[in-house]
């Protein structure tokens, strides 16, 4: 048995013979093709582009008001660039190129924003957008793909452009923010002016100072403030009676003595202890001393004479006048007070003061509230104002130093040749098709049954169908 094997000579003899038929049916898809071009509407394309801005960073105000960049948030270029893609494609953008160019659609014969969609093709690399507009005519295809650039720039440039309408809210709500922080400063000031917080203020603390007066005994106040005295008059007493005796033994008189005599002299009997009446006793006789009756006689001091005499005895009987008042003190503060109709009228001026001062406080109270609450609000006020303007200034930063998205990177031109049809593409487009058909032709007619000869009725038929001159060969037998 012998293998099954292909033999290139028969099929290049189908196709020599059948060179006729292929180049006829090559030329008719050139001609047809040649024809198309020839009696085709010139198609016109024109182009322009957007340029992609790179992503900024996320811009905002601290504190202190100084911008920040939040570099750790910036979008995935290739998302973002898709997203301007599909804006720049999509129906709003012709929608709105019909509206904004109503001339634009009669001339190109589109009537929905689908039919305009489909006379721009638009691409995208990177950071470019490609927008290519095609028309009957250079002049409306310029001005489709200009429209549509333009277009499509607005949209995204107002799509990830700072919202206006934040920022114009911000506005309005910061001026009645300031305007109700005036309001409350006016209410608070107005307050203050008529305010009697002071007044009160200073009629409580003397009203409490007269009553701490009031609820003291100032007679026994008095009596304290006398003993504590007559004490200490006895130890400058005894100091100057011991003084006396020194200088008997050593020296005469002085002036520093005869000074210190008339010094006590004069507290015992001209200062807080003139005027009292005492009982005092000698050798069993009873005597009422008057201390402003025992004022002695008036001292004449001259320094350059000699100094008066002060004598031992003299001392003791002051120092004696002192330990009688004393005592009478001491008695006096182991007494206790009767209840008298002084004592009822102190108590009658407590209760009064102290009435007076409660209702004076309730006053100050009512008026501390006020100004605490107005204060409060005036100070809410404020901080709602500052609040406000410092995410304002935030907001007119980052519009300020915002770069546009997307610009047209240049206005097209009307193109001075048709990019279609091109009669070279569609002819040679022709020949290739032609050139396929007619070999498919061949060899399927060979393989139905036909054989390499095709018989035909006609010389003609003949001359077409089989070229003459070629040798025949035949298919080879398998065994």
């Amino acid at each position: 048995m012998q293998e099954d094997y292909i033999d290139l000579r028969v099929y290049l003899d189908i196709l020599l013979r059948r060179r006729r038929v292929i180049v006829l049916i090559v030329a008719l898809l050139a001609g047809a093709a040649l024809v198309y071009s020839l009696v085709s509407a010139p198609v016109y394309r024109s182009s322009t582009g957007l340029v992609v801005a790179p992503k900024r960073a996320d811009l905002s105000l601290n504190s202190a008001l100084n911008l920040t960049a939040e570099d750790g948030q910036r979008v995935d270029l290739r998302y973002r660039n898709a997203a301007l893609l599909e804006i720049a494609q999509s129906l709003e953008i012709a929608q709105r190129v019909m509206e904004n160019n109503p001339d634009l659609a009669p001339a190109l014969g589109v009537q929905t924003p689908g039919g305009l969609a489909r006379k721009v093709e638009i691409s995208g690399q990177e950071d470019w957008i490609s927008i290519q507009a095609s028309a009957g005519d250079s002049d409306v295809a310029a001005r489709l793909a200009s429209a549509w650039a333009w277009e499509a720039a607005n949209r995204i440039n107002a799509l990830y452009a700072p919202d206006i309408v934040v920022q114009n809210n911000l506005e309005l709500e910061s001026q009645s923010a300031l305007k109700t922080y005036q309001e409350a400063q006016g209410a608070l000031e107005s307050f203050l002016s008529g305010s009697r917080v002071a007044e009160l203020q200073s009629q409580i603390q003397k009203l409490e100072t007269s009553l701490n007066w009031a609820a003291l005994d100032m007679q026994l106040v008095n009596t304290y403030r006398q003993e504590v005295l007559l004490r200490q008059l006895l130890q400058d007493a005894e100091a100057l009676k011991q003084q006396l005796q020194d200088q008997a033994v050593s020296s005469g008189n002085s002036w520093g003595v005869a000074m210190s005599f008339i010094t006590l002299q004069t507290q015992v009997f001209g200062g807080q202890l003139a005027g009292q009446s005492y009982q005092q006793s000698t050798d069993g006789s009873s005597l009422d001393l008057t201390l402003a009756g025992l004022t002695p006689g008036v001292w004449y001091l001259d320094l350059s004479t000699t100094p008066p005499a002060v004598t031992v005895a003299d001392v003791e009987n002051l120092i004696g006048v002192l330990e009688n008042k004393l005592q009478r003190v001491q008695v006096e503060l182991a007494t206790p007070l009767a209840d008298s109709e002084l004592a009822q009228a102190r108590s009658a001026q407590i209760n009064a003061l102290a009435l007076e001062l409660t209702g004076l406080r309730m006053q100050l109270e009512q008026e501390s509230a006020q100004l605490r609450q107005l204060t409060s609000a005036r100070d809410a006020a404020w901080q709602t104002y500052q609040a406000l303007i410092n995410k304002l200034r935030e907001v007119q930063v980052e519009s300020a130093v915002t770069i546009q998205e997307v610009q047209v990177a240049f206005e097209p031109l009307p193109s001075s040749k048709p990019s279609a049809p091109s009669l070279v593409m569609n002819v040679g487009l022709g020949l290739m098709a032609g050139l396929l058909i007619g070999v498919v032709w061949a060899l399927a007619q060979a393989y139905i049954g036909q054989g390499a000869v095709i018989p035909a009725r006609t010389k003609l038929g003949r001359w077409v169908l089989n070229a003459s001159g070629l040798p025949n060969y035949p298919r080879q037998a398998t065994s």
